[in-house]
């Protein structure tokens, strides 16, 4: 069997996958492009793009379309600022899109993420809802929190946690909350020592399999990818670009 044949099975991609093409010189766009998808068929990869004077920033729109439909089978539209950072809205899906296996939101997220790497970004920060936490975390979105209120909300549900793979975080818990209510101020340590923990408990539950579901985050919070934690997850990035069709490597 030749090479290309094999990897075609493997990936369930077409043997000659796609090249992304890029415009603009500040900031580096995807051109359009035409992707062939096994379930959905022929997908067009559209791009919109202005500069926002006032904020000194490109906004960008990334969309799903496909023939018949009158709107976006998804989009998401991102902030790139002077810096490179860029700030991710929430990744849209036409209802009957989701949770089919259809994996257009990793199709979303793979774009932003091939967004961000070429344009040398150091930070692609979000604002997740609660039910999409895990979502992100899979695609190795970091907790962001910044805000006390926001650390109480997420401490609470773990304190309550009974599976017996996750105990010591309900314990640990318990001593981040024993230290909020004894604590006149907090700091950048402190932040920084709480995203951890619940980065850290958001991957256990994702390693083990774990039904979301029963181990909710009851907030919405900030979530970043760091260039680093790019770069570090890069062969993860590319193998998922390779299994969509699509030649990029990061």
């Amino acid at each position: 069997m030749k090479i290309n044949s094999f990897l075609s099975l493997i990936f369930n991609t077409p043997v000659h996958p796609v090249k992304m093409d890029w415009r603009g010189k500040q900031t580096k766009i995807q051109s359009p492009f035409t992707l062939y998808d096994n379930n959905l068929g022929k997908l067009k990869i559209k791009v919109k793009d202005r500069f926002i004077n006032e904020a000194r920033r490109d906004e960008i729109e990334i969309a799903i379309n496909k023939s018949g439909f009158s709107r976006p089978l998804a989009k998401e539209t991102l902030n790139i600022f002077e810096n490179k950072n860029i700030f991710g809205k929430n990744i849209e899906v036409q209802e009957k899109f989701r949770n089919k296996n259809l994996r257009l939101g990793e199709l979303m997220r793979l774009m932003s993420v091939a967004q961000m790497n070429e344009n040398k970004s150091p930070l692609m920060r979000i604002f997740s809802r609660n039910s999409a936490v895990y979502f992100h975390a899979k695609y190795k979105f970091q907790p962001d929190i910044d805000e006390y209120s926001t650390i109480n909300n997420v401490i609470n549900p773990i304190l309550l946690e009974k599976h017996p793979l996750l105990t010591e975080f309900a314990q640990e818990a318990q001593q981040y909350k024993d230290e909020i209510w004894t604590t006149d101020s907090f700091n950048d340590e402190w932040l920084d020592r709480v995203n951890d923990f619940l980065d850290r408990y958001i991957q256990k539950v994702i390693e083990y399999k774990l039904p979301v579901q029963q181990h909710p985050i009851n907030s919405y919070i900030n979530m970043k990818l760091t260039r680093e934690n790019l770069l570090k997850n890069r062969d993860f990035f590319n193998q998922l670009f390779t299994k969509h069709g699509i030649d990029y490597t990061i």
